[in-house]
C-alpha cells in the first residue's frame, strides 16, 4: 500500500521562512516516517497565487490530493501545521472531504493547539528551545495571528498556560483579533520591564512577523514599543524551525495514527 503524509500549512511568500521554518517540519516528520513519502500543500489561496506569479508552484489540498491519487497512493495523513483549529484549518477539512472515499485510508491531524494537553505542551517546548525565559526584566511578546473564528480564544487560553507555567513575564497578543497589541501595553505598564523580546507565534516568520511585528513603520510593534521606551529585540524565527516544537508535530501525527481506526476518513 502506497503511503504519504501531505503536511499542510497556512504557507507563506518569504523563501527563507519557507527554507528555515516549514522544511524542518516536513523533514522530522520524514525522519519519523521513513516508510511514508512526505509531500506539501497550503491553504492560503492569496500566498499560493503570489508563489505562482514568482513561478514557484505549491498545490492546494484539492490538488495535491488529486495528484496522490492520481499516482496510486492508498493512505494518506494530512498532518496539519497550522497553530489553531480556525478558518484555514476548516478549509483543509472541507477541501479534504472533496476526496472522501477516494483513498483505502484517509486521516486529517489536528493543529498545535486544539486539545487541552497542547497548551502545556507547547510552553514546555517553547521554553525547552529557548524561545522563552523567565524574567524580572525582561518582557516577551508573543504575536499570533488573531481570527474572526471562534478559536481566537486558543490565544487568550494559551496566555493562561504561560502564567500557570511561572511565565509571568510572557505576554500573547495578536494582529488580527484579542489580545491586541493596546491590551499588552496596558498590562506592561503593570510592571517595570526595560527590555521586550518580540516573538512570532506562528510557524513561519513571514510577512506578519517580519512587517507587523519588526517592521520600521510608525505602527509596527517594535516601533511603538520605542515610543514607550522600551529597548526592543525582535525574534525573527518562526516556531517551525525548534526542535522541540517540530517533535509537537510529530506526536500529533503519531496519536492521530495510534488512536484512529483502521480504514476509512478521520479527524
Amino acid at each position: 500500500m502506497k503511503k504519504a503524509i501531505l503536511a499542510v500549512s497556512f504557507g507563506t511568500t518569504y523563501a527563507e521562512a519557507e527554507q528555515t521554518c516549514i522544511r524542518p517540519v516536513e523533514a522530522a516528520l520524514a525522519a519519523a516516517y521513513p516508510d511514508w513519502e512526505v509531500r506539501r500543500a497550503y491553504t492560503a489561496r492569496i500566498v499560493m497565487r503570489r508563489l505562482r506569479e514568482r513561478g514557484v508552484e505549491i498545490r492546494s489540498v484539492e490538488e495535491a490530493l488529486g495528484q496522490l491519487r492520481a499516482e496510486g497512493f492508498e493512505k494518506i495523513v494530512l498532518a496539519s501545521t497550522h497553530m489553531i483549529p480556525g478558518e484555514e484549518y476548516d478549509r483543509l477539512c472541507a477541501d479534504a472531504a472533496a476526496y472522501t472515499g477516494a483513498f483505502a485510508v484517509m486521516r486529517i491531524g489536528k493543529p498545535l493547539l486544539t486539545e487541552t494537553a497542547d497548551y502545556p505542551a507547547l510552553v514546555q517546548a517553547m521554553e525547552q528551545d529557548g524561545v522563552i525565559r523567565k524574567s524580572a526584566e525582561k518582557a516577551y511578546l508573543l504575536m499570533g495571528h488573531g481570527t474572526l473564528h471562534i478559536i481566537n480564544q486558543a490565544y487568550p487560553a494559551f496566555d493562561y498556560w504561560l502564567k500557570r507555567s511561572g511565565f509571568d513575564n510572557v505576554f500573547v497578543g495578536t494582529v488580527e483579533g484579542y489580545p491586541t497589541l493596546e491590551t499588552l501595553l496596558e498590562l506592561l505598564k503593570e510592571h517595570h520591564y526595560r527590555e521586550v523580546v518580540l516573538v512570532p507565534m506562528m510557524l513561519v516568520a513571514g510577512d506578519h512577523a517580519q512587517n507587523d511585528m519588526a517592521g520600521d513603520d510608525s505602527d509596527s510593534w517594535k516601533s511603538v514599543l520605542e515610543r514607550y521606551g522600551y529597548i526592543v529585540t525582535p525574534q525573527l524565527q518562526g516556531l517551525g524551525a525548534y526542535p522541540a516544537v517540530q517533535a509537537l508535530y510529530i506526536a500529533h501525527t503519531a496519536h492521530m495514527l495510534e488512536q484512529s481506526p483502521e480504514g476509512g476518513e478521520t479527524r
